[in-house]
């Protein structure tokens, strides 16, 4: 009897220190995470960028420098070694989040232009300043550049939902 508790003394007390162990992992990733969490929520606030995107339509004039800048600087952030989750979830989502963003935005600057307008604002190119462009890929690039920043606005959602709900 004395070497079956012995056993399970040691089987136990060797359990409960693996199970510490990863617990303290958990818990450092949790708050490298909240840290990461807490910069992306301050780089992308759902009233910037994020909103501009969710009511604008690429239709019409927009100045890409400020109204898509929130990105720019979300973009230089993750371009730094250490701004990235430890969560492979939330990794994923911050790495499709940009990647659709930078899609965006190389859309945006193969298809506008600043023709007849004021400094620092564009539109997308119309077919009267530039003959060789109708009005039937107008509206299809104008359709593709909504439903990106739709995509991006939906990737956003889930990233910050996604973060809440685990840390």
């Amino acid at each position: 009897m004395d070497i079956l508790q012995w056993a399970v003394t040691i089987v136990v007390g060797i359990l409960g220190t693996l199970v510490g162990r990863e617990w303290q992992k958990h818990a450092r990733t949790v708050e490298k995470d909240k840290i990461t969490f807490a910069k992306t929520l301050e780089l992308l606030p759902s009233n910037g960028s994020i909103y501009f995107l969710r009511t604008h339509s690429f239709g019409s004039a927009f100045e890409p420098i400020d109204d898509l800048m929130d990105f720019r600087m979300f973009r230089e952030y993750c371009a730094q070694p250490e701004f990235f989750y430890l969560d492979k979830e939330l990794e994923s989502l911050r790495i499709e989040l940009l990647e659709n963003f930078e899609k965006l935005e190389n859309r945006i600057f193969a298809e506008t232009s600043s023709a007849g307008l004021n400094q620092g604002f564009y539109r997308l190119r119309l077919p009267e300043d530039y003959p060789e462009i109708d009005y039937e890929k107008f509206y299809s690039v104008e359709n593709e550049l909504n439903t990106q920043a739709s995509l991006i606005c939906k990737n956003y959602d889930q990233l910050i939902k996604t973060a809440h709900r685990k840390l």
